[in-house]
């Protein structure tokens, strides 16, 4: 073997490592998981050694980086649905993102980047190799021809399968973000049209909970007073199920038509906020969640149809601030009686990691436990809605508080988003406060004791204020687990912990 090949061969054959990590930790089957066209993809990367060190030194590191995503999503989270890993991952605010590697960072990743050092000392040495001959690069070139025909024809099954399966669902990911656009289009292009709002609130406060799941809460049966402000205002709560178990996909559901069976309805519809402006009500968006560009993610779309806009995390810091501050954001903002004023208000809520979601100072139990750190971000998010609440008078208010989705807490795993997903990542508070009580009884009668999705915030809200005469409530018990083409029936998942009454 002549000495320039040792380099390149030794190089090729790191990459099978990430393959061998994953098949070791029994999340991968080499030969039976369809990978017959990794051995196309070396020959592809053999080649382009032969014809341009720098053309394969560069293909090599961009292979590294998709290594390090492909063992980490298939170790973590498995590969089916990894489109839409990756669109939370390109979405989402660079707080949630060190929040997230500190949780999921742990002996994968570090093998990854060991191998990633060895890889990148081979790369260098293929680099620093003498170039072929004329005559071998010409045979390569020649040889890349057919081949590359053959990868052509074959594509569409490539993209099936790692290592071009990660690069296929980044592309997917980003033509899902791209949408965007085409919502921006169609609320630009809409006509505003007076509406009238029959139910006469001077004010409406609808607050967005993050990752809050009713079993933790004792305004839903929880042992533990974690909810002494909502216990003590003995709001309608109602047994609300999350429509999706991702936040880009929950809250959409919640203040647009889109529905569980009709998700891209929400690229067509106006959401909530425009039809309340068009009630005469001046509507503001505060968020303690990132909002670099008004159009950048689902949420900040539906953000940038109100008046008023803020965005506590606009800068995308890497530490988020506590949900507290967004009560002086409000005071701030003004809540002038005499005003037709609505308020959408989106917290950070319980969103992992859980220590960071509460001063210790407002904590009710010493943390130090997955467990109790939950229980105390729940506990100020009550403190929270409670501070909400008495801005205002409760003269001419509606006030409602919903969760985006629920959250799976142990001290053996936590969080959402799981594939297949647990019941509790979709038991969501759904509260209603009003001193009007003729249009909640209609809808606590045809409810009685069942179950509310949360693709009937939306109209649920448009009943209560007057927008609509006929309360449009749906009690499916189907649901998104992390994509909308992926769509399940509650009632068929399983309960990943038993902890309360709370578990219908």
């Amino acid at each position: 073997m002549k000495p320039r090949l040792v380099p390149l061969f030794l190089s090729l054959g790191w990459n099978f490592i990430p393959y061998v990590i994953t098949m070791a930790a029994g999340t991968h089957h080499f030969f039976w998981d369809a990978d017959r066209f990794t051995p196309l993809c070396l020959l592809v990367l053999l080649l382009l050694g032969i014809l341009s060190r720098k053309l394969y030194s560069v293909s090599s590191l961009g292979l590294l980086a998709v290594n390090f995503m492909y063992v980490h999503i298939k170790y973590h989270w498995g590969m089916d649905l990894a489109e839409s890993r990756f669109e939370a991952a390109m979405a989402g605010p660079t707080s949630e993102t060190f929040e997230y590697a500190k949780i999921y960072f742990g002996s994968p990743e570090l093998a990854v980047l060991l191998h990633s050092v060895a890889a990148l000392f081979l790369i260098y040495r293929v680099f620093r190799s003498p170039s072929f001959p004329p005559a071998w690069r010409l045979w390569s070139f020649a040889m890349m021809i057919p081949l590359a025909v053959v990868l052509f024809l074959a594509r569409e099954s490539m993209a099936r399968f790692p290592p071009m399966s990660v690069v296929s669902d980044m592309l997917e990911a980003e033509a899902h973000l791209g949408q965007i656009a085409a919502r921006e289009s169609f609320i630009h292009n809409t006509q505003s049209e007076a509406r009238s709002c029959s139910e006469g609130y001077e004010k409406i406060v609808i607050v967005i909970g993050e990752s809050a799941v009713r079993d933790r809460m004792s305004l839903y049966g929880y042992p533990e007073k974690t909810t002494p402000f909502l216990d003590s205002l003995n709001p309608w709560h109602f047994n609300g199920i999350a429509a999706a178990n991702q936040t880009r996909y929950a809250v959409p559901q919640l203040l647009t038509r889109a529905t569980v069976r009709n998700f891209n309805a929400f690229f067509h519809s106006q959401s909530l906020v425009s039809e309340l402006k068009e009630c005469g009500y001046e509507t503001y968006w505060i968020s303690n969640q990132g909002g670099l560009g008004v159009n950048e993610t689902y949420i900040t779309s539906i953000a940038s149809e109100a008046d008023h806009r803020s965005f506590l995390q606009s800068l995308d810091y890497v530490k988020t601030e506590y949900d507290g501050k967004l009560i002086d954001t409000l005071a701030k903002m003004g809540t002038a009686r005499g005003r037709k004023q609505a308020f959408f208000i989106h917290l950070r809520g319980s969103h992992f990691d859980y220590r960071e979601r509460y001063p210790v100072e407002s904590a009710m139990k010493p943390g130090g436990s997955i467990s109790s750190e939950y229980d105390n971000s729940i506990f100020y998010t009550d403190r929270v809605l409670s501070g909400i609440f008495h801005q205002f008078e409760s003269d001419g208010l509606l006030f409602a508080y919903a969760s985006d989705h629920g959250e799976v807490v142990s001290e053996q795993f936590y969080g959402h988003g799981f594939v297949p997903a647990f019941r509790e990542e979709y038991r969501i508070p759904f509260v209603v406060w009003t001193a009007k009580k003729e249009r909640i009884d209609t809808v606590r009668s045809i409810l009685g004791e069942g179950i509310l999705n949360s693709e009937s915030f939306n109209p649920l809200m448009e009943y209560l204020v007057g927008l609509d005469n006929r309360p449009d409530l749906s009690s499916s018990t189907l649901v998104l687990d992390v994509s909308p083409g992926n769509i399940v029936d509650y009632e068929k998942l399983a309960n990943a912990i038993r902890v309360s009454p709370a578990t219908r």
